[in-house]
């Protein structure tokens, strides 16, 4: 993997630092002589020597080490990286909700070449077919990035002529490609456009399960995200996988704005806690309460009896629901959390105190992934939980310390808490200033006095 081919002439550089890589992390080095006549090749000392100098220098500080020590030693032995051999095989670019993008072109090579792990960017390293190693995968024996997934699974399903021919038509961007990201073995993530209270903050829809799936959140409207929606369920239906349901965390229509169409196109119920239902004025199919559990069949590593269980986690929305994944220690948070923003919490609509004791509940769950409603996963759930339980409660101390023996109102108090906001998300910090009151209210801190105006309590 290396960068991207900006141009059928940067092609041949990239393919240089692709052999580069394939040297350091393999031992396999391709070239060949600069010029004519027969030369005799480096002995396997002199490449393995460089190699460790090369792994060497790359750990110190020097940011060119590693061109500087291969080159020198392909000067002293007048030798050339020897590009061709390596084929173009695809292009994938890390979706725009992740905080770190990479733009990756990949190449094939095909060799009989032993590779030689050593200390350095690697710790091990083996030969695996595309089927066994989405088999290690999904047991999680091995860890893989999810463009290498989706590579793999290209190999996996057809004859090499027709996967390289799959792949090298692949749309690079993974927005309107059709494409979910295999983050992990049964959960496929799809960051779309929807209707977000920060514009161009996309909403995860998620495909949760292995032959038999559930669709959590399908939030885009119409256009290209709905068509990138649908697209990806049916790539699933079209291996002969099943979708069960959809499922919803709440009922904020940055969540569900394909949830009737979705639910015409594929005739499957819709599952959501009762009071979503009524916010959306929609009969639900099954209504889910806290610990009732979504069956998921077999695992990805083949044992039965998977599910999901429902964790009623209100504070965000009167109806919010989490789904804890107990077998991979995986918690679908929905709006509880974001990784990009601090969640939205305002009144009308949402409860402060609700809020804060939703995010002590799931604290307490042996959490290793936490998928958010917006942003990438994450490994460090109660980090993610400490920070946003901080920064409320000091937004909770900001709105008590604006209020005084006499009586202030609300758009004033917000003014002042949010005199860093931009003036057109007014609407947004009155509501939160308002849900912040109702808390000091509720614990004795507040008074409220008339409509949206309230004095200090203490």
């Amino acid at each position: 993997m290396v960068g991207r081919v900006p141009s059928e002439d940067g092609e041949r550089e990239l393919r240089g630092c692709a052999l580069r890589e394939l040297f350091e992390e393999t031992g396999i080095l391709l070239c060949q002589p600069r010029g004519p006549g027969k030369k005799h090749p480096p002995s396997k000392q002199a490449v393995a020597a460089c190699r460790r100098a090369l792994l060497e220098r790359n750990a110190g500080p020097d940011g060119n080490a590693e061109k500087n020590v291969l080159e020198c030693f392909l000067d002293a032995n007048d030798l050339s990286l020897d590009v061709d051999p390596l084929s173009y095989l695809t292009r994938l670019i890390t979706p725009r909700f992740s905080k770190l993008r990479y733009d990756a072109t990949y190449f094939l090579l095909e060799t009989d070449c032993e590779p030689v792990i050593i200390d350095g960017e690697l710790t091990g390293g083996d030969w695996y077919t595309p089927a066994a190693a989405l088999a290690a995968w999904r047991r999680k024996d091995i860890a893989i990035a999810a463009p290498a997934v989706t590579i793999l699974e290209e190999l996996q399903r057809q004859p090499l002529s027709k996967a390289l021919e799959r792949l090298g038509a692949l749309a690079p961007e993974f927005e309107g490609s059709g494409r979910g990201v295999p983050f992990a073995p049964g959960y496929e993530i799809l960051p779309l456009e929807a209707q977000s209270l920060v514009p161009g903050m996309p909403c995860n829809a998620i495909l949760v399960g292995d032959r038999r799936f559930v669709l959590v959140d399908p939030g885009p409207g119409e256009g290209d995200a709905r068509d990138h929606l649908v697209e990806a369920v049916e790539r699933r239906l079209g291996r002969g996988d099943s979708l069960e349901a959809i499922v919803l965390t709440h009922h904020h229509v940055d969540h569900v704005g394909s949830v009737e169409a979705c639910r015409l196109r594929f005739r499957v119920p819709l599952l959501a806690h009762p009071v979503t239902g009524e916010l959306l004025s929609t009969s639900l199919d099954r209504e889910l309460v806290d610990g009732d559990r979504i069956e998921l069949g077999d695992s990805p590593d083949g044992r039965p009896g998977w599910f999901l269980e429902a964790l009623f986690t209100p504070g965000h929305a009167a109806g919010h629901l989490a789904f804890f994944d107990k077998r991979t220690r995986s918690l679908i948070a929905g709006d509880l959390l974001s990784t990009v923003v601090s969640m939205y919490v305002g009144s009308p609509g949402g409860d402060l105190g609700k809020y804060l004791s939703s995010l002590a509940r799931i604290r307490d769950l042996p959490t290793e992934v936490l998928y958010p409603g917006h942003g990438a996963p994450t490994n460090a759930a109660k980090k993610l939980i400490d920070r946003q339980v901080e920064h409320r409660n000091e937004r909770i101390e900001k709105v008590f310390h604006a209020l005084s023996r006499e009586t202030r109102a609300l758009e004033s108090i917000a003014s002042e808490v949010y005199a860093d906001t931009d003036p057109r998300l007014r609407t947004l910090t009155q509501r939160t200033t308002r849900a912040a009151l109702e808390y000091l209210v509720e614990r004795g801190r507040a008074a409220a006095v008339g409509k949206d105006r309230f004095v200090s309590g203490k």
